[in-house]
């Protein structure tokens, strides 16, 4: 194969075969460059964030990340729900602007559902990408299915799917709705949105 983009008087380059470009990489470790957090970062440079495991692209204001492996975990704040002894077990993945979350709540005995819970989201939101699955379940005895979407800035706010006749709309979770809360019921949901 020669070089068609040659200047007069130069030397083409020539691949003489496929094994001219072999590389081998196998169980490699990308460690270098290393860069993190956000930052004015070149357009078009990379690294890698060992801690959170993502590949990391400057677009020229901050590090984009792009996540490779798995579910990254985070504190969710809940607001209009005590956790107590419960769980919140909170995780998401961003691939550049695309963040998916996933949330499953376990109740203790001492948890406390409110009315219209919402949780804190890994980062603040810039555009939804509508309604996403929830289920509520009062373990041993029933399960309801709901919808989340991101509530605010930086929230996520599931709701109870409700039947009025032939038409269904949203209604607000509460203590007693759709069935009143208690140990080990458990509340799951996952929302996608761009930052």
């Amino acid at each position: 194969m020669v070089d068609k983009n040659i200047l007069p008087g130069t030397t083409p380059n020539i691949l003489h075969s496929y094994k001219d470009l072999a590389l081998t990489m196998t169980n490699k470790t990308l460690t270098s460059p290393i860069i993190t957090g956000a930052g004015a970062t070149t357009e078009g440079r990379y690294g890698w964030d060992a801690t959170n495991k993502t590949i990391l692209i400057g677009n020229g204001t901050a590090n984009v990340p792009i996540h490779v492996g798995a579910w990254q975990s985070f504190t969710s704040t809940p607001t209009n729900f005590t956790k107590g002894s419960g769980t919140i077990d909170a995780k998401y993945m961003r691939i550049g602007n695309l963040v998916i979350v996933s949330y499953y709540i376990t109740l203790a005995a001492d948890s406390a559902m409110g009315t219209a819970p919402y949780f804190t989201t890994p980062f603040t939101v810039g555009t939804s990408l509508g309604w996403f699955g929830c289920t509520m379940s009062n373990v041993g005895v029933a399960a309801y299915v709901g919808v989340a979407q991101p509530y605010g800035a930086s929230n996520v706010q599931p709701q109870l799917i409700s039947v009025s006749g032939s038409v269904l709309s949203f209604a607000a979770i509460t203590a007693t709705v759709p069935f009143t809360w208690g140990d080990t019921d458990v509340l799951s949901f996952m929302v996608m949105y761009l930052v």
